[in-house]
């Protein structure tokens, strides 16, 4: 929604995130977020396929929207007038880690389709292990990454009023993803249903394999480097 706002975006438009101004910015998040009520507005209105068990219920409930945002999609200077425009707007937060930190580099060298809900070419798709040949140089890149996380973190946590929960990715993949996933409806002040990843799990599709000895070059001799990281 606000991928404009990346630097390489940016780049290729002959701009840095200085030369965003919070009119444009913001802007650009409302009308994002507007997009999104519309479109929730028109799905409870087709309704036509489904039983009435499920017209009663979806009429009867409460729905959010949202988008993912990234940390660089937030020009610095706007970072003030971007968490009281949170907190004024009664928007809440679910700040998604990726914990295991290596495999956040492992994506941005692999990655060529980032997402898709396309099963036949997630399996098309073929990713080379992450090379690496200097391992003090990637943990300090994994220390840099998780040193934003934190003050992400604390930025959300401290301001007044916002509401803020905090996710790991990996929880998300294990087998308590249930109770992690019902946990994050609920800071939305929404009702979770049972089982809430079995509804959306046949949505979902796989692009990367989970472990860090399956998406990154010898492994077992980075990982003495990754010790305190």
């Amino acid at each position: 929604m606000m991928i404009k706002y990346s630097p390489g975006p940016l780049r290729k438009r002959g701009q840095t995130h200085s030369d965003v101004q919070w009119a444009t910015w913001h802007s650009n998040i409302n009308s994002a977020f507007a997009n999104l009520r519309k479109k929730a507005c028109n799905d409870s209105k087709d309704l036509s396929m489904q039983s009435q068990d499920q017209k009663n219920s979806f009429m009867g409930s409460h729905v959010a929207v949202g988008f993912k945002l990234m940390y660089d999609q937030v020009p610095a200077q706007l970072m003030g007038k971007f968490l009281s425009y949170v907190a004024a707007q009664n928007i809440s937060v679910v700040h998604l880690v990726r914990e295991a930190t290596v495999l956040r580099l492992a994506s941005h060298q692999q990655t060529s389709v980032a997402h898709t809900s396309n099963a036949t070419l997630a399996q098309q798709l073929h990713y080379e292990l992450m090379k690496w040949t200097d391992g003090q140089a990637v943990a300090i890149a994994v220390k840099e990454i998780e040193e934003m996380h934190v003050k992400w973190q604390l930025r959300l946590q401290m301001y007044p009023l916002i509401r803020y929960h905090y996710v790991s990715y990996e929880s998300l993949l294990g087998s308590l993803r249930s109770f992690y996933l019902a946990e994050c409806v609920r800071s939305l002040g929404l009702h979770a249903v049972d089982e809430p990843y079995a509804q959306i799990a046949a949505s979902l599709v796989q692009l990367h394999e989970p472990t860090c000895e399956q998406r990154v070059e010898r492994y077992h001799a980075l990982a003495p480097f990754l010790n305190g990281t």
